[in-house]
């Protein structure tokens, strides 16, 4: 090596030597920039997590909805049959008052074909639930056949049973 290498690689080291200090300006606003950078990219990921979180949430709120209208559709679909089946009923007893009847007597514990309670109390009982059962409309109904009947009790025992020779 020469005296002018030297002296060259000299220069070379002391223009190094002064730009260091910008190098080192220029390294630590890098580094701070990454710190930054860093710290974002942590905030992100905190945030990417908790909206993963507030996700599922509502996917479980949306899993419950689901459920409980599932439900309350067979809710309503039970309902419905039910509503179907007693209008049903009650167009058929309407339409029968004697089935009507029937079905009253039979709740208060007599059975098919068997002949009602003994006691008149127990008739009386029977008679009164069977009536009070009935529609306002049929009740009313009710009392004026008896009524008709008990009109034609004194014609027809003056004369024959078709009523001829009522009058004496």
């Amino acid at each position: 090596m020469t005296l002018a290498n030297i002296g060259e690689m000299l220069r070379e080291i002391l223009a190094s030597v002064k730009q260091a200090p910008a190098l080192a300006q220029e390294i630590a606003e890098v580094k701070a920039t990454a710190a930054d950078l860093t710290a974002k990219l942590s905030a992100s990921a905190d945030e990417v997590a908790e909206l993963k979180s507030a996700l599922a949430a509502k996917d479980a709120e949306i899993a419950n909805a689901q459920a409980s209208a599932t439900a309350s559709a067979a809710e309503v679909l039970a309902a419905n049959a039910a509503k179907a089946t007693a209008e049903a009923a009650l167009k058929d007893l309407s339409e029968n008052p004697s089935k009507q009847a029937l079905e009253i007597v039979a709740m208060a514990g007599v059975k098919p074909g068997a002949r009602p309670a003994a006691s008149a109390a127990d008739r009386q009982t029977i008679t009164r639930a069977a009536f009070d059962a009935m529609s306002y409309t049929h009740q009313r109904e009710h009392v004026q056949s008896v009524e008709d009947v008990e009109r034609e009790r004194p014609r027809l025992a003056g004369g024959s049973a078709d009523g001829a020779g009522i009058h004496k």
